[in-house]
């Protein structure tokens, strides 16, 4: 199987985590061609490992910008009526 020149360096002892980059390649290489390189390694946990990371990265990225739009709502109008119909629709 084709692997990733990224994936090369996921085994290095020093390393405690891989970064989501990496992570998506593995889940690229191993859906695109079919079999993964490690049998102790299965498709369906690397794309659940894919998907729960995707979901971190936007629960943390959502959280910072609609906690500024409540702040910033708060500081003009004292309450954050607008800023809860704004964001929920």
């Amino acid at each position: 199987m084709y692997l990733s020149p990224h994936i090369s360096n996921l085994h290095c002892p020093n390393r405690t985590s891989v970064s989501f980059f990496e992570l998506l390649t593995i889940v690229f290489d191993a859906l695109t061609h079919g079999s993964l390189a490690h049998s102790n390694v299965s498709a369906l946990g690397a794309v659940m490992a894919f998907l729960y990371s995707t979901y971190i990265v936007i629960n943390a990225v959502l959280s910072v910008v609609l906690g500024r739009v409540f702040d910033n709502d708060f500081t003009k109008n004292g309450n954050i009526r607008f800023g809860l119909k704004m964001v929920g629709g």
